[in-house]
């Protein structure tokens, strides 16, 4: 990977396993939740997401457990030549391998009022009275909030990939 912007063909995984992009996908939204939907071909799948924007803010949450699985962080921190994240035996839910699994991205610009909100809990923002930069806790049960407050749009492109072994 040379720009940044480019998903390689294949990656070596976090569990030293070779993988290969079974998709790619490029968006353009912020603020604004992206379903991913994709079909494993083994319980070591794996993603890599790249944005335009080295400081676009990044939450990547499961589909059907919002809030357990959750990954989050500048786009810029996820660099080079590996998977941002990866499955293993332990946190693939049952029949993982027998239909298609999606993931949820957020992709927020990098002035979004994200930092520190202490004193200031989920339910004090639905209600509107906190005007605190949003948390990591709060982004990852509530992103919408956060939508809502800057409002969607369109931005700067970001891409992922989703990386698996082959069949």
């Amino acid at each position: 990977m040379t720009s940044g912007l480019e998903l390689p063909q294949t990656l070596e995984g976090l569990h030293g396993r070779q993988v290969s992009l079974i998709q790619e996908e490029t968006h353009q939204s912020l603020a604004k939740g992206e379903l991913v939907t994709f079909t494993p071909t083994s319980i070591y799948t794996g993603f890599s997401i790249r944005c335009a924007d080295p400081q676009a803010w990044v939450l990547v949450r499961s589909v059907h457990d919002p809030g357990q699985w959750t990954d989050f962080g500048r786009c810029g921190e996820r660099k080079g030549n590996s998977l941002d994240s990866q499955n293993d035996a332990q946190s693939v839910p049952p029949g993982w391998l027998e239909r298609p699994q999606s993931v949820e991205i957020w992709v927020f610009p990098a002035d979004a009022p994200i930092g520190s909100s202490a004193g200031c809990d989920i339910e004090a923002r639905k209600k509107g009275a906190c005007n605190a930069p949003f948390d990591h806790e709060t982004l990852t049960l509530a992103p919408e909030l956060l939508a809502n407050q800057i409002g969607p749009r369109e931005g700067a492109p970001w891409w992922i990939g989703v990386y698996d072994t082959p069949r």
